[in-house]
């Protein structure tokens, strides 16, 4: 049973190997639509993991000059992960993010502070505190997720999604180059 499963995989091994990182890429994607990741330069990341997709799909029968496009496609793929890193760890690496509308506001309000008006919600009063949905609290692309009982605090995007498309395209550049042609 055993050398059945070897023998399978042995001969498909290509295939398998390029089809499970397609599949990842297509993981990946589905996890960055769940967090709505659809804003400015989050669009890198929903684009990259399209690519990831197509070109592991296309290395399965790629041949000569293909194979190596498609190795210098996931080649800037894996640079486009390890800059989404960057950009994830932005804040702890000591640089300083842009800070949106909702985040100025969100800090106000941490601070006990006031914001004199709410952008989202022209019809809340000068002064008020802003609550609910109006001030952008959980709405898709204002300030991502936030941590339920933690006063509303933004969670902090994860470094993994973008390490992993570099390990992705990483697989598929070795796998693209260790195939022999037939």
């Amino acid at each position: 049973m055993l050398a059945g499963m070897q023998m399978f995989v042995q001969r498909r091994y290509h295939l398998l190997l390029m089809g499970l990182i397609g599949l990842g890429f297509v993981l990946l994607f589905l996890e960055l639509v769940g967090y709505r990741h659809f804003e400015g330069l989050q669009l890198i990341g929903i684009s990259a993991t399209v690519v990831g997709a197509v070109a592991s799909f296309l290395g399965i029968t790629a041949r000569g000059r293909l194979r190596s496009i498609l190795v210098g496609v996931f080649l800037v793929l894996a640079l486009t992960g390890l800059f989404g890193t960057f950009e994830h760890n932005e804040s702890l690496l000591g640089g300083e993010r842009r800070e949106g509308a909702g985040q100025f506001r969100d800090r106000q309000q941490a601070n006990g502070q006031n914001p004199a008006a709410n952008p989202a919600d022209p019809n809340a009063p000068a002064g008020q505190p802003n609550t609910g949905a109006a001030n952008g609290a959980n709405q898709p692309g204002q300030n991502g997720p936030r941590r339920p009982g933690f006063g509303g605090q933004r969670i902090p995007a994860p470094p993994l999604a973008p390490l992993s498309l570099s390990g992705f395209c990483l697989l598929g550049m070795v796998a693209l180059l260790g195939k022999k042609d037939e």
